[in-house]
């Protein structure tokens, strides 16, 4: 009986176990179910936007959809993609520490930035696959290409791609592109009355026979490709891109990514002078001038080369008496470009044959914002003995000996300290030379 009893025992024991098994596998498959439910319900697809429906979050996309409008300027719906039309339109961007407009939308987002970023030949024909301006603006390899993608673009993890119409039917595509130009149609969809906010004078990535075209003044030009004119990059942001901040004005843009510290083309105040940021790398920051002044020294007076010892010269000027009025605490000295850029094959990349070191110089073709001011000097040599300047906003050749504006360009110390500013153009970044003072880097 003792026998029997206990192996009943045992018996109910291995149940009551077993049952207890069972019972938490329940338990822990209905936790699972309620996971995999609540993740379904956040992931239901929109039917509109087709974006992941989440309420903890705010799409870009979704935020942009709430001002559509039918007739004026604004955000308007066209064949199945939203596009921003007129002059006054509240499609700022800060991406990247530079500032954009929203093109169109639809699964993505079409950027151009705001300012035209610098001056290049299109190239040796019309192709953008081929061009000057693709290796400029993506890493195709090339030595010296991806200078856009490279300083402004980063990593990217926001950019997506897509194929640029490359004619007016769309017949020919280009290569998938994170970076391109915008095209004849996308300029003339943005206008109202003839007006768009797009403005400046730049190339499109439109050909028309063997030229390309190109907006002067708001009005649509073509040209020969190795013309030289204004370059207004767009690019391409995923759809699910969250909305952080703003309100899409100048003085409160959406914001697409937090960045830290001073970027290329903000703009920094030191003793009360202001100037652009124009490159940076780990140690330093390259800045230009915000402004040209007044001056009576010739280029040179025998060679189209940055001689910063040829008296009389620009560069010995500059590397003498302006330099000696600034603050040497913070100067470095920079390694600059000096190759010639010839008439016969404007490919930028001709500058980086040939370099110097000093302290002071001035801006390349292909450097950032040179458009910013115009009668003023370039350093880049050309045939001829000649120069290059901006003039009438654009790059020009000039004649050694002809008198223009100067620009100064200089690089200073990266780990100099902030004291107020936000680093646009009316609130400048206030850089510390004193290590005494008070100061955020």
């Amino acid at each position: 009986m003792f026998l029997a009893g206990g192996i009943m025992d045992l018996k109910r024991n291995d149940f009551i176990i077993i049952f207890q098994k069972a019972f938490l596998v329940i338990i822990l498959l209905l936790i699972i179910t309620l996971l995999v439910l609540h993740k379904f319900k956040k992931s239901t697809k929109a039917v509109d936007n087709q974006l992941p429906v989440d309420e903890d979050v705010v799409y870009l996309i979704s935020k942009l959809k709430e001002d559509i409008v039918s007739n004026g300027e604004g955000l308007y719906l066209d064949n199945e993609k939203y596009v921003y039309k007129g002059v006054n339109v509240n499609n700022y961007v800060k991406y990247n520490g530079i500032i954009w407009r929203i093109v169109e939308f639809d699964e993505n987002i079409t950027l151009i930035t705001d300012e035209v970023i610098t001056s290049l030949s299109y190239g040796e024909n019309n192709d953008f696959d081929e061009s000057y301006i693709k290796k400029y603006l993506s890493n195709t390899g090339d030595i010296n290409s991806g200078v856009f993608e490279n300083k402004i673009l980063g990593n990217g993890e926001a950019l997506t791609f897509k194929n640029l119409c490359l004619n007016e039917t769309c017949s020919e595509k280009s290569s998938r592109q994170k970076v391109g130009l915008l095209s004849k149609e996308q300029y003339e969809n943005s206008k109202v009355s003839d007006e768009t906010y797009i403005d400046g004078s730049f190339f499109l990535i439109t050909k028309k026979n063997n030229n390309i075209y190109y907006v002067v003044d708001g009005d649509l030009k073509d040209t020969l490709p190795n013309e030289i004119h204004g370059i207004k990059p767009i690019i391409f942001i995923k759809g699910d891109v969250l909305y952080i901040d703003g309100d899409g004005s100048i003085e409160t843009p959406y914001i697409l990514n937090k960045t830290n510290g001073i970027n290329i083309g903000d703009f920094v105040s030191i003793d009360d002078i202001t100037y652009r940021i124009i490159d940076k790398n780990n140690n330093s920051y390259k800045i230009a001038l915000d402004g040209v002044f007044d001056n009576d020294i010739v280029y040179s007076k025998y060679h189209n080369k940055f001689l910063v010892n040829e008296l009389d010269s620009v560069a010995y000027y500059l590397n003498h008496e302006y330099y000696d009025s600034l603050n040497k605490e913070i100067l470095l000295n920079t390694t600059w470009y000096n190759g010639i850029f010839e008439d016969e094959n404007h490919d930028y990349s001709n500058i980086y044959s040939d370099s110097f070191i000093s302290h002071v110089g001035l801006l390349n073709i292909g450097d950032f914002y040179i458009n910013d001011y115009t009668d003023y000097y370039l350093m880049t040599p050309s045939i001829d003995n000649e120069i290059y300047v901006i003039q009438d906003y654009n790059v020009r050749r000039s004649k050694i000996d002809k008198i223009y504006k100067i620009r100064p360009c200089f690089s200073i110390k990266r780990n100099i300290g902030i004291n107020g500013g936000n680093g646009t153009k009316n609130d400048p970044y206030i850089l510390v030379t004193n290590e005494d003072e008070n100061i955020s880097k």
